[in-house]
């Protein structure tokens, strides 16, 4: 259990930090870029294990769910937050 939502949770927060990085590479924004782009492969170092080492059902649903979660959420703060 601890697996499942240790990976929805980085996967939420790594997606969230793509669609940040996304949105500010489309804008043109140097340092949003730099900054979502090194925290995405920090955190993505980390989850690499927890995934490959995922084996059940419910870890892969965490992983959907943590993805489209963190996609929408990562909209919602570039909506928000005017630095994007």
């Amino acid at each position: 259990m601890l697996n499942a939502l240790t990976i929805g949770v980085l996967i939420w927060f790594t997606y969230t930090l793509v669609a940040i990085n996304v949105c500010a590479i489309a804008k043109a924004k140097y340092l949003p870029t730099i900054v979502s782009s090194l925290a995405f492969m920090v955190a993505n170092f980390f989850l690499i294990r927890h995934v490959a080492e995922a084996e059940t059902t419910r870890e892969f649903l965490s992983y959907l769910v943590g993805g489209v979660t963190g996609d929408l959420t990562g909209i919602y703060i570039s909506k928000k937050v005017h630095i994007l």
